[in-house]
């Protein structure tokens, strides 16, 4: 409960409902366990376009320089981009259209 409490993603109604998370907390942990196990595996450089893209309030991104260090797992780095909001930036109207805006703009300068 400390880890949602911290990424601000579940309302607080929602975390004192016992139903609910005896539903949900099992499959959060899986989440998070698959999180911790992927950060353990050597992560391969690829051909594949990589673009990144955080929230700005996002308790864990301490600055731009960390998202940037993206760029050394693609031979096609496409940037990164901070858009309003916390972890769940995605969550805010504004900054999902951003975020969509941002993935035509690229896309669009991409050869097949």
């Amino acid at each position: 409960l400390t880890a949602l409490r911290h990424y601000n993603s579940v309302s607080e109604e929602l975390l004192q409902n016992s139903e609910a998370m005896d539903f949900f907390l099992q499959i959060l942990r899986n989440d998070f366990q698959l999180n911790d196990n992927m950060l353990q595996d050597e992560i391969q450089t690829t051909r594949v376009p990589l673009v990144a893209f955080y929230g700005l309030e996002d308790p864990d991104i301490a600055n731009e320089q960390h998202m940037q260090a993206w760029q050394q797992h693609s031979l096609q780095w496409l940037g990164c981009y901070g858009l309003a909001g916390d972890h769940f930036f995605f969550n805010n109207l504004e900054s999902r259209q951003a975020m969509l805006d941002k993935i035509c703009q690229l896309t669009a300068t991409l050869s097949v």
